[in-house]
């Protein structure tokens, strides 16, 4: 009804079955901080990761944000990223694809987005994923 195109701190929209499906259907992008301000609080980052790793195995349009890191004392989004993956097992694949979602829900001229995710698929294709040991 609001036309909502995206949802900041969108972690919660799992608690609803319902919700899930219409945020998928209606390509709503979520922006999520892992950290909420402070990362020392026993079990937040796996809380928090968590969440995020499940939205994205969802097939939601989540982005890993942060919490105004001057202001907040929050991580900058390269730390956070980093820390979810950490916490989370996220594959290269997968960050990628938050990677991407970010500027899909970011507000950019048409343009400008196929141009920032032309880069993103060009670093991604320029730095192949190193073989396992």
């Amino acid at each position: 009804m609001l036309g909502v195109e995206r949802i900041d701190h969108g972690l919660n929209v799992l608690d609803d079955p319902k919700l899930v499906e219409a945020v998928r259907a209606r390509r709503i992008g979520l922006t999520a901080a892992p950290t909420l301000f402070y990362t020392d609080i026993p079990g937040r980052m796996e809380y928090r990761a968590g969440a995020i790793r499940r939205l994205l195995d969802e097939g939601l349009l989540v982005s890993v944000n942060s919490d105004d890191p001057g202001m907040k004392r929050s991580l900058y989004v390269s730390d956070l990223m980093l820390c979810v993956q950490q916490t989370t097992g996220l594959s290269r694949a997968a960050l990628v694809q938050l990677a991407r979602n970010s500027f899909v829900t970011a507000w950019l001229p048409d343009a400008e987005r196929e141009a920032c995710l032309a880069r993103l698929d060009a670093y991604v294709a320029a730095h192949p994923q190193p073989m396992p040991a």
